[in-house]
Order: structure tokens, then C-alpha cells, then sequence
């Protein structure tokens, strides 16, 4: 399901694209911005599964990626909170961690 604003400026297509999946493992609002034939754009992607639950926000240009994604993350021995920039192939996290024994 999706609600996609177009404007076609001569040959070349310029639009922002409201899109919300949600199948069996993730839901997500992302706004598109395509101009020609590259891609930029930020998506806000919940995905929750058996082992976590994270909101990222993802910034994609060409081929390159780079994106901050909040993970709280909770199993038997630990919930944090990790807060992740990736750019190209490198990675700089900060993480906030707490961490519950079971007595």
C-alpha cells in the first residue's frame, strides 16, 4: 500500500513516495525520493522478530548506504539499546546496554 506524489519535470521524473509494507517479519513507512535513475532515500523500517525489534533509518544514495539504526535488542541475559551509523564499508556504533541476571 502506497501513496505516490509525481512530478514529471521534461523527460526526467522527480517523486516522493509514501510507502508502507507490512508483511510477516517487518513494517515500514519509507519516503522515496527518485530522480533519473538514482535513488535517495529514508526509510523508517520496524522490524520485530524473534530475537529483536528495531526502528531504522536508513539514507541510501547510488550504491553507497549510510544509515542510523536505533536496535533494542532483548533476550534472556540482556536489553540495550544500540544506536548504529554505518557509511560505506565502515562502522562507528554507540550502544547503550543494560544488562538483568535472572536472580
Amino acid at each position: 500500500m502506497f501513496l505516490r506524489i509525481v512530478v514529471i519535470d521534461d523527460r526526467t521524473k522527480v517523486y516522493l513516495r509514501f510507502v508502507v509494507i507490512e508483511d510477516s517479519t517487518k513494517v515500514y513507512l519509507g519516503f522515496v525520493v527518485i530522480e533519473d535513475s538514482t535513488k535517495v532515500y529514508l526509510r523508517f523500517v520496524v522490524i520485530e522478530d524473534s530475537t529483536k525489534v528495531y526502528l531504522r533509518i536508513v539514507v541510501i544514495e547510488d550504491s553507497t548506504k549510510m544509515y542510523l539504526r536505533f536496535v533494542v535488542i532483548e533476550d534472556s541475559t540482556k536489553m540495550y539499546l544500540r544506536i548504529v551509523v554505518i557509511e560505506d564499508s565502515t562502522k562507528v556504533y554507540l550502544r547503550f546496554v543494560v544488562i538483568e541476571d535472572s536472580t
